[in-house]
């Protein structure tokens, strides 16, 4: 085992189609899981090989990220979000060939592919072609092409985005099969209270959270969260009547029509709010932390 960070930087500059992506960042994570926010194409693409990097230096477990020599071992498994499919291939043959590519013998490979249509729970698609499954079903099976070679780390940009009810918690569980067992680097592309991705990045060791191309804060979501200077609100029927409840507590609701910004004090929580709107039958459709960005 080694002692080096899950995913670090050092002065990390990373461009993406000539524009810079990732300015002088500089982190370590140590922990089993990192979820990373604002962060839509740089670190992940570098580490996916589609962004370069500038300046500095990227690692993922000691293993620098910037010569590709991470994509040249079974370090990571990258599960790219929606990424185009051989459309007459079917999912078996998919999983077969992520096997094959990884160096598995033919044998082997059809072995790998039986075992992960069973463990992902795919054993309905397996002769199905890959342009008639749903986005759902394709997101579940690169998940199991991502792990198939059991690489060390899963690496995943934003897998549950887009998501929710039903569709969200399918993939959620593919994803927790996916990253049992192993360590993984995910991006997420919102954090809105009980959604899906916000329960992911609940249970990282870590988030790191990027703006405007810059590192700005790191640490566990509920810390982070205790820092936040209010929260973005949506709000679509009784907006008066939450209004004049959140005042009798002292609390504005600014903004609209639908749209709002409050500021809790020290001794309301999050889920005080949500359990509040609930009750007068406004309910919160949307609830985002407003988190400092300055370092």
């Amino acid at each position: 085992m080694t002692d080096a960070p899950l995913i670090a930087a050092q002065d990390l500059r990373i461009d993406v189609g000539g524009a810079i992506a990732i300015e002088r960042a500089t982190f370590a994570a140590r922990g089993g899981s990192v979820a990373i926010l604002g962060d839509e194409h740089g670190i992940l693409a570098a580490i996916a090989g589609a962004a370069e990097v500038r300046a500095g230096s990227l690692s993922i477990l000691g293993t620098e990220v910037g010569d590709g020599a991470h994509l040249r071992s079974n370090l990571v498994g990258i599960a790219a979000l929606d990424p185009p499919l051989p459309p007459r291939w079917t999912a078996r043959e998919y999983l077969v060939w992520g096997s094959r590519l990884a160096g598995a013998d033919r044998t082997t490979a059809e072995r790998d592919a039986a075992a992960a249509l069973g463990e992902f729970g795919l054993e309905a698609a397996a002769g199905q072609k890959l342009e008639s499954l749903s986005l759902t079903e394709r997101r579940v099976l690169v998940l199991a092409q991502a792990v198939i070679a059991k690489p060390a780390v899963l690496v995943a940009p934003a897998p549950l985005s887009g998501l929710g009810g039903r569709e969200a918690a399918y993939v959620a569980s593919a994803w927790a099969t996916a990253s049992r067992g192993r360590l993984w680097i995910v991006s997420l592309s919102n954090l809105y209270l009980g959604s899906a991705e916000s329960v992911l990045a609940q249970s990282a060791s870590d988030l790191l959270l990027f703006a405007s191309g810059r590192f700005v804060r790191q640490g566990k979501l509920d810390r982070l969260e205790s820092g936040a200077i209010g929260y973005t609100i949506t709000v679509r029927s009784k907006i008066d009547e939450l209004r004049a409840a959140l005042r009798t507590r002292g609390i504005d609701l600014a903004g609209g029509p639908q749209r709002f910004f409050v500021e809790l004090p020290h001794e309301m929580k999050a889920q005080d709010l949500l359990t509040l709107s609930v009750d007068i039958g406004a309910p919160i459709v949307e609830l985002v932390p407003r988190i400092p960005v300055e370092p």
